[in-house]
């Protein structure tokens, strides 16, 4: 059932003023989008589209002004995920993550979105922008993964919609049929539309309203007809005889000396452009006066050009294919944010199926596996005194996962960041530290078992020579050193993800967490008071750690917001 058009406003701004680090973008700035519209949203680069954008949003707080999304502030934590559960985002071409199956993607982000059969609501969703289920998304073409994107932000039927050049990529027959598939769904959910566009032969067939920006303001709003009618264009004539463009010229001036003639008017011409000071207002008077002139006009209209010199104009400066089958089972509106097991959950589940197929990341660990293993059979000395003094050999077995884990958790926001899907992972109707809680278990449960994994294969080797310490002290070190290793190297990665632009900027800063971890492994022994058993010794480790990640998942806990995190 379609929503009902007289609810409350879904935008409404008043007298904005926001930007970034003390550079204001947008200037005094009025806005209002009632139920039911189509807002289509046009302005060059820089003109603070992607920022007005961002304040609907909540993601940037405006200096001053008012910001009501359903009628209430977007910013605010409290209410935050409850509106984004109404709303539907796709900013900036925004990336995917790495070996990522789209019915995975939609499917994760169905969950989060509360809907009660998230697999099936994936699969509609690909069928009705025929797009594929089992395939890696990256290697979709870039039309392709923008439909994904347009998709995912309308799998839940949202109330409102913003889609940042949902049709860009697309050649113009799909261009069409996504048009008419957009025109359909929203006619049959009733839902608010806020789209931006570069093209303007688009905009003009498919937005009945248009929001032009420029410098931050608002330079013009209204229907297309209505704001280009008043605005300075040519038309083209055809004459059945030439004339030289003076003389054109002349009798134009009898009406009005701001007609201009374009081109060299010294030359002698059947065609010529014809640039009326207002517009289609004039057009009719322009053509009255050429034929009481006694000129034989043969056609006087717009060409292709005429559309891009009014819109030049607004900002200041001159110069179907097959449709897919419309089939929408619209979502209950009383849906509610998930809750933090399902978020975290879902997280951990799209970003483990991921990592699966990740296989090639694990061959530097194997390597370091069987070369540790080799030295212990063939290059390790046994005269020690104790079996028990190899533990700091199974400790370094245990840590060869943790650069790994440490490794794939600086892509958790970095990644996100560096793929422009940063504003995605953050528009969600979940909180983002749920989200990022979610995806560090999918990288701490099988470093771990890599971790176990290591210390078995070692402490095998070691009792081939007669060398293992014994199996209490390994299972000290294992239940405690080896969990408290990886969970560092992951919150790290994770901490240094938050502050890094780049991946690999992040990856080799969360590296060196290795080191004092390998220091801490070879002295556990000797900081171990003689009254101790060595597998206490391995138990206070592994508290240690635990309480050295303490400091960083706070931190993390606080820089997981919003606004911290787009700064």
């Amino acid at each position: 059932m379609p929503f009902p058009r007289n609810e409350q406003a879904p935008v409404r701004l008043s007298g904005i003023n926001a930007g970034y680090d003390g550079a204001t973008v947008l200037h005094d700035l009025d806005l209002v989008v009632e139920a039911g519209e189509r807002v289509v949203l046009l302005g060059p680069n820089g003109a603070g589209k992607t920022t007005l954008f961002r304040c609907i949003l909540g993601l940037v707080r405006p200096t001053s002004g008012t910001v009501g999304l359903f009628g209430r502030d977007p910013s605010a934590e409290s209410t935050r995920r409850d509106l984004l559960l109404r709303v539907g985002t796709s900013l900036e071409a925004p990336g995917l993550p790495a070996q990522t199956r789209p019915l995975e993607y939609l499917e994760h982000f169905a969950r989060l979105c509360g809907l009660p059969r998230p697999l099936d609501a994936a699969r509609q969703a690909l069928r009705l922008w025929e797009l594929p289920e089992d395939v890696d998304a990256q290697l979709m073409s870039l039309g392709q993964r923008q439909r994904l994107q347009v998709a995912r932000s309308l799998l839940h039927v949202p109330r409102l919609a913003m889609l940042d050049e949902p049709a860009a990529n697309l050649d113009p027959s799909a261009q069409e049929a996504f048009w008419s598939l957009l025109d359909r769904w929203q006619e049959a959910t009733g839902s608010t539309l806020v789209v931006s566009t570069h093209h303007l032969e688009e905009a003009y067939r498919h937005g009945p309203r248009w929001v032009l920006l420029g410098g931050g303001r608002i330079l013009a709003e209204g229907s297309p007809r209505n704001i280009l009618a008043a605005v300075r264009a040519s038309r083209r004539l055809r004459l059945a005889v030439s004339i030289e463009g003076r003389r054109l010229e002349s009798i134009l001036h009898l009406r009005d000396t701001r007609i201009e003639v374009l081109g060299d008017r010294d030359r002698t011409d059947s065609e010529w452009r014809i640039l009326a000071p207002t517009g289609n207002f004039d057009q009719a008077t322009i053509l009255k006066t050429l034929v009481d002139g006694g000129l034989p006009v043969v056609s006087y209209g717009e060409d292709g050009t005429t559309l891009e010199e009014s819109y030049r104009c607004l900002l200041g400066s001159r110069p179907p294919e097959k449709v897919a089958r419309l089939a929408i089972d619209t979502a209950s509106p009383d849906i509610v944010p998930p809750s933090l097991l399902v978020a975290v959950s879902s997280a951990a589940r799209l970003h483990f199926a991921g990592l699966s197929r990740e296989r090639r990341m694990l061959v530097p660990l194997f390597f370091l596996v069987a070369l540790l293993t080799f030295s212990v059979l063939f290059a390790l000395p046994g005269e020690l005194p104790s079996p028990d003094a190899y533990l700091p050999l199974l400790a370094l077995a245990a840590l060869l996962p943790a650069g790994l884990s440490g490794g794939i958790a600086a892509d958790l926001v970095a990644g996100e960041r560096e793929r422009r899907s940063l504003e995605t992972f953050l528009c969600a109707p979940a909180s983002p530290a749920a989200l990022v809680l979610g995806r560090s278990l999918a990288i701490v449960a099988p470093g771990l078992a890599l971790s176990f994994a290591s210390i078995a294969v070692t402490w095998i080797a070691l009792a081939s020579r007669s060398l293992a310490p014994s199996l209490g002290a390994t299972s000290c070190l294992a239940a405690a050193f080896a969990p408290g290793a990886i969970a560092l190297a992951v919150a790290t990665g994770a901490w240094v993800s938050t502050r890094s632009r780049t991946v690999r900027a992040a990856a080799q800063l969360s590296a060196l967490v290795t080191i004092p971890l390998v220091v801490l492994a070879q002295a556990t022994p000797a900081l171990t008071p003689p009254s101790w058993s060595p597998g206490t010794g391995w138990l206070a480790s592994g508290a240690a750690l635990a309480l050295s990640s303490s400091p960083l998942l706070w931190s993390l806990k606080r820089r997981l917001s919003p606004r911290a995190l787009l700064r």
